[in-house]
């Protein structure tokens, strides 16, 4: 299902992950992973649009940022 995105979809989700990051007080990438123990690499691979993120990992990112995963994901508010 996640293979369906276009990379301009991939990289609007990579925006607002990267938004909610920096809105949750969380000023670099390294502090948001390292305070929540996910993996660098894949967690940097999501925020700057190189992967895509699937629904389990939006909901948990929705979690830790305060937003909601179809947010992180699809936009929708």
């Amino acid at each position: 299902m996640y293979d369906d995105f276009t990379h301009e979809e991939i990289m609007f989700a990579a925006k607002r992950l990267r938004k909610a990051r920096v809105n949750a007080g969380f000023v670099t990438p390294a502090a948001a992973f390292l305070r929540f123990g996910w993996d660098s690499m894949t967690y940097l691979q999501h925020e700057d649009g190189f992967r895509m993120f699937d629904a389990e990992t939006a909901y948990k990112y929705g979690n830790a940022f305060n937003v909601s995963r179809d947010w992180l994901l699809l936009g929708k508010e």
